[in-house]
């Protein structure tokens, strides 16, 4: 391998062997350690991709958590307006019947109706309707505005026309309570009954004067209008003609 000489080997050739050695090792140590940089890059990368991918992830975490806080919000808010739309059906229905009573008294007068009013009222006024709404919300605001409108407006007054046979009149009426709810009616309840029942017809009186003249008849007369004439004495003079 080595050239010998007196000393030992050719000392030319043993450093030329070393130095082609050396070059050899620091060109794969250079090889080696680009390798390492290659690998330590892409190993930073994939570092980065995952904290990129652990951030989309809180994200749609956080997202998702923030809609189902809408979403529950939105559930209380909407069964708020709907119990804010009860309560204003609820006192438009108190008005309609209190209107209802005031042309047709009595009606108020049924102890059934006055139950259903107390368990509608007691249930509205519960805590059963949760008070969750939004402030902000803009259906809400005006259902707030409505009821305010309600409370603050001034009482209406309603004007009652009575005849002189008002008394006589009211035994006509008839109460829910006399009336029933049957199966083939088609009404859901008493109340829907009687505001599409017919009023009993009752016949006009006559107006007559204490002479017991009828005005009615004598503007429509049903009789000949020769005997209507001599029932005033209109023929009186002829008739003594005649009996002479």
């Amino acid at each position: 391998m080595f050239s010998s000489e007196t000393n030992g080997y050719n000392r030319k050739e043993v450093d030329l062997y070393i130095a082609r050695m050396k070059e050899s090792y620091e060109k794969t140590l250079m090889e080696d350690r680009l390798k390492v940089l290659d690998n330590e890059k892409k190993i930073l990368e994939l570092k980065n991709k995952n904290r990129d991918i652990e951030k989309r992830e809180k994200n749609i975490q956080n997202m998702l958590e923030s809609f189902k806080r809408v979403q529950v919000e939105g559930s209380n808010n909407i069964e708020n307006l709907r119990g804010e739309q009860l309560r204003i059906i609820y006192h438009q229905f108190q008005d309609f019947m209190q209107e209802l009573n005031g042309r047709y008294p009595g009606v108020l007068v049924n102890n059934s109706y006055k139950k259903l009013m107390r368990d509608i009222e007691s249930v509205l006024s519960k805590g059963a309707i949760k008070n969750a709404g939004v402030d902000n919300d803009p259906m809400r605001a005006l259902l707030i505005k409505m009821q305010e409108k309600r409370e603050s407006g001034s009482i209406r007054e309603i004007k009652i026309e009575r005849s002189p046979d008002a008394k006589e009149r009211s035994r006509f009426i008839r109460p829910v309570t006399e009336m029933e709810l049957k199966e083939g009616d088609g009404f859901d309840s008493l109340v829907d009954k009687f505001l599409a029942s017919e009023p009993v017809e009752q016949k006009q009186k006559s107006i007559k004067q204490t002479s017991g003249f009828d005005l009615r008849e004598a503007v429509t007369p049903t009789e000949d209008l020769n005997e209507i004439m001599k029932a005033f004495d209109f023929f009186g003079g002829d008739d003594e003609d005649k009996d002479e």
